[in-house]
């Protein structure tokens, strides 16, 4: 494929999809097991405000393009835009438009629902502690988010009550603190596709297009916009150990690993990525043998294993206990919905197709479109090491889909696998002219403002 024909596909396809969620068109808010309902917000309160939001934004492009040393610069710009995106996105769901729809999707129960459990856990008395050495008894009394979850999110909207009450200001705080740190996901991104491809500008272009992706900048005040972080630490230490062969980064990989279970049990589908960089490694690098792999594996499991032991004795948290407690109550929970909601369900090989199609939604569809020309040009090109990365990247995806670990929702589920799609685009972008590829971040910011305009992501802050 030419340049210009892969330009001129990308344009035609975000054309078609923007004139689609204008105008409400072909279902592509739907696949067959869910749905994403359609809404009407005025134009002129959505385009005034949130397109002029990105000015901070292509003001990297030129700082970057002229002076590439500015590169933190350049990623501070992105990370101010992305928040401001954020905050816009939600503050306009309201009419007439205000931040209070923060506060209220915090607060409720079934968006969100770590709030309000904790709002609980403070009237029953039940601190800290006790959440922590009950936590596997008390999921069954949660609503739907908390139930399936460890117990980190519940613990952090605690100390913000402990902190600042138990009104809407709290939740407003609650809500600025998540924004805050999902914004750290573009430097993240940034140095992990830098550790990944060695290429600076295709680190700068990947994480640029995480900063206008739909999903993060849509399902603000979740949680789940600041989950790429934790993928960022996994991956980039099993890259550092891999490379190195030195323990501690093996070491800090399984702290991280019990970090991230504290707070999301997502990121533990990854291994899929994680084998496959180390069949990559020892493919390529000599130095890097089957030994080596298992070394690294057992010192990172070993080290999980003990914080959570660590853990249990200071705390009295059951590791073990909570997860299958979790476990069991997404068969719970979908013996609910079914029940609430009769209609198809959710089984392979049917997911696989739907759930790729709603991470290509939260991602802007074109995202898709680009990994594609990646692999081909890569391989094309003879860019051997690019094409197996990217094809890394695109494998751990296509395994999460495949097995079907985490259906549903995946344009919200799977963004914490979004730094392993911006990995192929930002190799893909590097090859494109600079007018090109600010017409790329064009075409995203307008379907991410239409989406925001058309489609309802949060359905309840109640």
């Amino acid at each position: 494929m030419t340049h210009r024909f892969r330009f001129v596909l990308i344009l035609a396809v975000a054309a078609f999809f923007l004139i689609a969620v204008y105008r409400h068109l072909f279902d592509v808010n739907s696949q067959y097991y869910f749905t994403w309902e359609w809404q009407w917000i005025s134009s002129a309160r959505v385009y005034p405000l949130l397109l002029p939001l990105a000015i901070p934004f292509f003001a990297a492009q030129v700082i970057y393009l002229r002076r590439p040393n500015s590169v933190w610069i350049a990623i501070t710009l992105c990370m101010v835009s992305l928040l401001a995106l954020m905050i816009a996105g939600a503050v306009i769901q309201k009419d007439p438009p205000s931040f209070t729809r923060i506060s209220d999707v915090v607060r409720s129960r079934w968006t969100s629902g770590y709030f309000r459990e904790a709002l609980w856990l403070r009237h029953e008395n039940i601190g800290a502690r006790q959440l922590l050495v009950r936590y596997p008894s008390l999921v069954d009394h949660f609503y739907l988010h908390p139930r399936t979850k460890p117990p980190g999110p519940v613990l952090i909207e605690m100390t913000i009550i402990g902190l600042f009450g138990t009104g809407s200001g709290a939740a407003m705080i609650s809500g600025f603190l998540i924004g805050s740190v999902a914004i750290f996901s573009i430097p993240g991104t940034f140095c992990l596709i830098r550790l990944l491809t060695g290429n600076r500008d295709a680190a700068f272009f990947g994480a640029s297009y995480f900063a206008l992706c739909p999903a993060p900048v849509l399902f603000f005040p979740d949680f789940d916009p600041c989950y790429p972080i934790l993928t960022v630490a996994i991956i980039g230490l099993w890259i550092m150990a891999m490379r190195t062969n030195q323990a501690r980064f093996s070491i800090a990989l399984g702290f991280a690993y019990a970090i991230t279970a504290f707070i999301t049990y997502l990121p533990g589908v990854l291994v899929f990525f994680l084998a496959g960089f180390a069949v990559y490694q020892i493919a390529t690098n000599p130095q890097c043998t089957y030994g080596r792999v298992a070394k690294h594996f057992a010192i990172s499991f070993g080290t999980f294993v003990g914080c959570n032991f660590v853990f249990w004795l200071i705390t009295g948290f059951n590791f073990i206990d909570t997860l299958t407690a979790c476990m069991h109550q997404i068969d719970v929970l979908w013996k609910i919905l079914y029940s609430m909601f009769p209609g198809g369900r959710h089984t392979l090989p049917g997911t696989i197709p739907t759930d790729l199609y709603d991470f290509a939604l939260g991602s802007g569809w074109i995202s898709f479109v680009l990994v594609g020309c990646c692999l081909v040009s890569a391989r094309k090109n003879k860019r051997p090491d690019d094409f197996w990365i990217a094809l890394l990247c695109v494998i751990q995806i296509l395994a999460v889909a495949i097995f079907g670990l985490l259906q549903c929702e995946t344009a919200r589920v799977w963004i914490f696998m979004l730094p392993l799609l911006m990995t192929p685009i930002g190799l893909e972008l590097v090859n494109w002219r600079p007018w090109q590829r600010m017409a790329v971040y064009a075409a995203l910011l307008l379907l991410t403002a239409a989406m925001c305009q058309s489609m309802t992501f949060i359905i309840s802050a109640v």
